[in-house]
């Protein structure tokens, strides 16, 4: 009983993440820049977390979490500063990190099917494009890190992710984990646009203004770090200060997100954000300040950010917005059905359908549901009905509501970024897994205070 109440005690007070909030969340502003500047730096930065990973292992499970929160938020980042890691970096990192969670589980863990047959499922079309006389195994190779490394992250997320119970402390050390990358990315896309001399807009996506990397993976990024800091300043939990903190990089994140001029990255953010209103409008000590946080963030864009925005963008930012045309993702996603009704059975293979592309030539997916139809056929179609089955179970759960509208906007996020990003980013995988963390606390104290 003696250790059970000094245990409640430890996990009840700030962690070393909570008390050192305000000057992480300051920090990573210059670290942002550096990482932008040194590619080798960028390197020492990814390895030295996933480090920091296996080190938490030794501890508890439940310290990997936030760890491996920080690497997903960070692959963006990394690849921006053309870190010499593989391009996958992030979701190897993931799917090791999570095998060693499991491992570190040993007989407490159980297997998680429904994850376990949605990776499954995936194979089949794989087996057939190595026996494809066609398709060289270099290309397999190639297509099979590239297109399920994101499948096999999320399969691992889920399996280890539902088998943990979180603390209060340790969900607050998660968003900030999220939130502290997507500063320093925020950080360095601003460096990269206040020092450019070539800079010019138009309706399309910006490369410089995203760092010199893709916008649509950029954009994604950074609204996942809106929807962070939007959790963090309905949490009471923190400091007054570091909610002040988070609310500023609201402003700052969103700004960062429109001038990729990739849509993406703010809808998926306001649907994230949707979702969770569901559920925190319903917390009586949450409503009013989520209401009022809202109401400023949404004037203060409108009156005072998006005007100087167009100005400064010569009035190209408003007319990529007023853009509702899915620009060439609508005949990308025409192409996979058309491949899947060719190729019912098997499909076309990971990462063939851009060979065999008639709308589009070699144009590559950005639908992941329709991606999967086109290159894996009926086995696609199985692994979508599994991937959103396992999103219902998720949250049809009963829980504390501001637990509840973590997860939910966490799963929402992942899903709508699956629409236009496909699972390019190790993000998708581990927050669609982090919708199956389980928290462990009383009912009345996870209202967000």
């Amino acid at each position: 009983m003696a250790r059970a109440a000094t245990d409640a005690r430890v996990d009840a007070a700030p962690g070393l993440w909570e008390r050192n909030a305000l000057w992480l969340l300051v920090g990573h502003v210059p670290l942002g820049v550096l990482l932008l500047r040194s590619p080798s730096l960028a390197a020492l930065h990814g390895l030295v977390v996933v480090g920091l990973g296996i080190v938490a292992l030794t501890r508890r499970v439940e310290s990997l979490v936030a760890v491996c929160a920080y690497v997903s938020s960070s692959e963006v980042l990394w690849r921006m500063a053309q870190a010499p890691l593989p391009y996958e970096f992030g979701k190897y990192a993931i799917t090791l990190l999570c095998g060693a969670g499991l491992l570190r589980l040993g007989k407490q863990a159980r297997i998680r099917w429904l994850p376990i047959l949605y990776f499954g499922t995936l194979l089949p079309s794989t087996l057939a494009s190595l026996i494809n006389p066609e398709i060289s195994a270099s290309s397999v190779s190639d297509n099979v890190r590239f297109y399920l490394s994101g499948p096999l992250a999320l399969c691992m997320s889920v399996w280890l992710l539902s088998q943990i119970r979180l603390k209060e402390r340790r969900m607050r050390e998660v968003l900030l984990a999220i939130a502290l990358p997507c500063a320093a990315m925020a950080a360095a896309t601003g460096y990269a646009t206040a020092t450019a001399t070539d800079l010019v807009f138009s309706t399309e996506s910006n490369f410089i203004t995203s760092g010199g990397f893709g916008p649509n993976q950029v954009s994604t990024s950074l609204g996942l770090g809106v929807v962070a800091c939007l959790l963090i300043t309905m949490n009471r939990g923190f400091t007054l200060s570091v909610r002040w903190m988070a609310l500023t990089l609201i402003f700052a994140l969103s700004v960062a997100a429109a001038m990729t001029f990739s849509r993406g990255g703010l809808y998926g953010a306001a649907g994230a954000i949707l979702v969770a209103s569901f559920y925190l409008v319903r917390i009586r000590r949450v409503r009013l300040t989520f209401i009022l946080v809202l109401t400023a963030v949404s004037a203060g864009g409108a009156f005072f950010v998006w005007p100087r925005l167009n100005t400064f963008t010569g009035g190209s930012i408003s007319a990529r917005f007023s853009d509702i045309e899915p620009t060439s993702r609508g005949t990308l996603v025409l192409d996979d059905v058309r491949m899947f009704l060719a190729d019912p059975v098997l499909g076309v293979g990971p990462g063939q359908a851009r060979a065999h592309r008639a709308l589009i030539p070699y144009g590559m997916g950005h639908t992941e549901f329709t991606r999967m139809l086109g290159e894996h056929g009926i086995f696609g179609a199985v692994s979508v009905v599994l991937l959103l089955t396992m999103a219902w179970r998720a949250v049809s759960r009963r829980e504390a509501t501001f637990t509840r509208g973590i997860r939910a906007s966490m799963l929402a996020w992942s899903l709508l970024s699956m629409l236009h990003v496909a699972m390019r980013i190790a993000a998708i995988s581990f927050f669609f897994g982090l919708a199956f963390l389980q928290e462990d606390a009383p009912q009345a104290s996870s209202r967000g205070g």
